[in-house]
């Protein structure tokens, strides 16, 4: 009896225990609930119009958002247009900007904080008015992690990430356009340099490129838009001047190299003036008037000559697409072409590609081989060019081996074609030049390379079944 007493009151203990823990835990916010977030601004990015940005040096400069939405425009100290992503990362930045934590309501004195004189101020103007509002940030705290900052006509210092900083600091400089040149870089269709050395001059057809100064001949379209994207991206690292009639000072009074980039009727050109004592390049677009520095790689770069714009593969076709290979040589013509055969297995027939000896003679010969041999003719490349067959008396002499390649269609897919590689080989010395086609000069190839080549054909030649 005592036993079960026991029992009942034990049980009244627990229900009673559990009712109050469930009420009081309901009461409470969830364990991962995180903390509402206090902005520091109620905006959207998109309603700010206005920025006038005080950077820790003191230079103070004014943009406003153009009629399109995602541009901007630096109107003073200079007019120009902006820097879009640094403009629109200080307009986000004060839209998404948080408060980490409030350090004091009401400061008595903000110059504890830094904020009497603060190092940066970030201003600007909402689309429904046109007084500014202004985010001042002051020194770093103790942790290094964050900054104290302050409202305008506030008292209310509070924290925010460090990080901040660096967005909104920013120089006049940093926040216009420091484009070098502008073009639209997807309607180019021609590509030139001047210079006392040689002028060189491309033309694109298409998705082709080719040289058609000083010589009408293949271009590398890797080099040529490399190139481009380094211009088109390429940033001033300095600006020299916003406008001057002293051009000979900078060397651009006669550029040492100019170079156009053309879209149809539209032309843009840059000029290279001299080096500067720190080892950059004075230059200027020709469409303004200021003058700034770039850097020296880029005008290396650009100061190639047309033999760096030339094709180096001496073959179009790639070892898939080629359905015929003639090579003629002082033994004679061996050629080979690629034909369908139907095999008939127990179940049902198919078709396959095999490559066949068709002269001297016709047999069949091994897949394997002539993949090899077709890989090898494939990947020769010119390691230099010369500018006449007459220099290295090429042409008083007959070529070494004369290959012909049958291959796809224009985009190199199709296995059946009627385009035609024809490659010329001379030796000279211990030197190996080749000619595509009727191209102008000759490349000059590794040796070794057509070597190996001509040992692939010999595997194949020695493997006729």
């Amino acid at each position: 009896m005592r036993g079960l007493r026991s029992t009942l009151i034990l049980l009244v203990v627990f229900v009673g225990l559990g009712g109050y823990a469930y009420f009081i835990e309901s009461e409470r916010s969830p364990a991962s609930e995180a903390p509402p977030v206090d902005q520091v601004f109620d905006l959207e990015e998109d309603n700010i119009r206005a920025l006038r940005v005080t950077a820790d040096n003191g230079e103070v400069t004014h943009l406003r958002r153009t009629d399109a939405d995602d541009e901007w425009e630096v109107t003073a100290p200079i007019k120009a247009n902006a820097d879009i992503a640094i403009a629109s990362a200080i307009a986000r930045g004060l839209a998404s900007l948080e408060v980490r934590r409030v350090v004091e309501e009401d400061a008595a004195d903000l110059a504890p904080f830094g904020l009497e004189e603060p190092s940066v101020d970030v201003a600007f103007t909402l689309e429904d008015s046109g007084e500014f509002q202004h985010l001042f940030i002051g020194d770093v705290s103790p942790t290094g992690t964050d900054q104290y900052a302050v409202i305008e006509g506030t008292k209310r210092v509070f924290l925010i990430y460090a990080y901040h900083k660096s967005t909104f600091n920013q120089t006049t400089f940093d926040l216009r356009d420091k484009t070098i040149l502008e073009f639209a870089r997807d309607d180019v269709d021609r590509f030139e340099t001047a210079s006392d050395a040689q002028d060189v001059h491309l033309a694109k057809t298409g998705n082709n490129w080719r040289l058609t100064e000083p010589w009408d001949t293949r271009a590398d379209a890797t080099s040529v838009e490399s190139l481009l994207g380094s211009l088109n991206t390429g940033q001033m690292l300095a600006i020299v001047s916003e406008g001057t009639d002293e051009s000979e000072a900078y060397g651009l009074a006669v550029p040492r190299l100019s170079v156009t980039v053309g879209a149809g009727s539209a032309a843009a050109t840059l000029q290279i003036g001299n080096e500067t004592p720190d080892g950059r390049i004075y230059a200027r677009d020709a469409s303004r008037p200021l003058v700034f520095t770039i850097e020296s790689s880029l005008v290396t770069d650009l100061m190639k000559g047309a033999g760096d714009y030339r094709q180096k593969d001496l073959f179009r076709f790639r070892q898939f697409n080629a359905s015929r290979l003639a090579i003629e040589r002082e033994e004679g013509t061996v050629a080979f072409e690629k034909v369908e055969t139907t095999t008939v297995p127990e179940e049902e027939a198919s078709v396959e590609e095999v490559w066949k000896q068709v002269e001297p003679d016709d047999v069949e010969v091994e897949r394997s081989q002539m993949d090899d041999l077709l890989a090898q003719l494939s990947n020769l490349r010119a390691e230099s060019f010369v500018d006449s067959r007459n220099e290295m008396r090429l042409s008083d002499n007959t070529p070494l081996a004369t290959i012909r390649v049958r291959f796809g269609g224009e985009n190199n897919t199709e296995p059946a074609g009627g385009e035609e590689d024809i490659v010329l080989i001379w030796q000279s010395g211990e030197n190996t030049y080749a000619v595509h086609g009727d191209e102008p000069g000759a490349a000059r190839i590794n040796t070794r390379a057509f070597d190996e080549a001509m040992e692939a054909l010999g595997e194949v030649l020695g493997k006729t079944s």
